[in-house]
C-alpha cells in the first residue's frame, strides 16, 4: 500500500505490515522537529540544531476559533438527542474530544507531537486518565449528554485559564448563551 500526501509525505505499508512515513522537509522544518522522533535519511551539510522544547503557541485567532467551535458543537447536543441520532451524536463527542486534546497539548506548551499515533507523552497523567474515561459511550440520550458535559467541564476551565494567561478576551456572551441553550434543551449543565 502506498499513498502520497500533499506531494511531501509518502506513507507506505509492506505486505508484512512494516510501516514507513517519509516526510520531505526543508531545513527550517526539520530543525523544528524533535530529533528523537525522526530519522533523517539524507544528512544536510551541517546537522540540524534540534528543536526547542515546545512548538509555537496557537495563534490567538486559532485559539478563539477552537473555543467558538467547541461551544457551537456543544450547542448542537439537543439535535442529536432529540432526533435520537446516536451515531451523529458520537461524531460530535469525537469532535469535542479532539478539540479538548488540542487544548490540552496547547496548555502543556504546545509540543510538536511528531505523529498522529503519539499522544500520551504530551499529556499529564490526569489529562490522559480524564480522556480515557470519556471513551465510554453507549447509544442513549443520557450517555450522549453525559459525554458532552464531561468534555465541556474539562474544556471550558482549561480554555479560560489559557485565555487569562495570554490576556485574551473570553467569549462570555457565547458561553452563557450556549450554557443556557444546553440547559433549556437537555436539562444538563456544564
Amino acid at each position: 500500500w502506498l499513498r502520497h500526501e500533499y506531494g511531501r509525505l509518502v506513507m507506505a505499508v509492506t505486505d508484512q505490515w512494516e510501516r514507513y512515513d517519509i516526510h520531505f522537509m526543508t531545513g527550517p522544518e526539520f530543525r523544528a522537529v524533535d530529533p528523537a522522533t525522526v530519522k533523517p535519511l539524507v544528512r544536510a551539510t551541517k546537522p540540524p540544531s534540534g528543536k526547542p522544547a515546545s512548538g509555537q503557541p496557537m495563534l490567538p485567532e486559532k485559539l478563539h476559533g477552537l473555543v467558538q467551535e467547541f461551544l457551537r458543537v456543544m450547542g448542537l447536543l439537543n439535535v442529536a438527542v432529540g432526533r435520537r441520532e446516536f451515531i451523529v451524536g458520537a461524531e460530535g463527542v469525537l469532535l469535542l474530544r479532539k478539540m479538548l486534546i488540542d487544548l490540552m497539548v496547547e496548555a502543556n506548551g504546545s509540543p510538536v507531537r511528531g505523529g498522529a499515533k503519539r499522544l500520551n507523552e504530551f499529556l499529564t497523567e490526569d489529562q490522559r486518565l480524564a480522556l480515557e474515561e470519556s471513551l465510554v459511550f453507549e447509544a442513549s440520550p443520557e450517555a450522549l449528554i453525559k459525554a458532552n458535559i464531561t468534555l465541556a467541564r474539562l474544556f471550558v476551565p482549561l480554555a479560560k485559564q489559557i485565555f487569562a494567561e495570554r490576556g485574551m478576551t473570553w467569549p462570555t456572551a457565547f458561553e452563557e448563551a450556549t450554557r443556557a441553550h444546553v440547559k433549556k434543551t437537555t436539562g444538563a449543565e456544564f
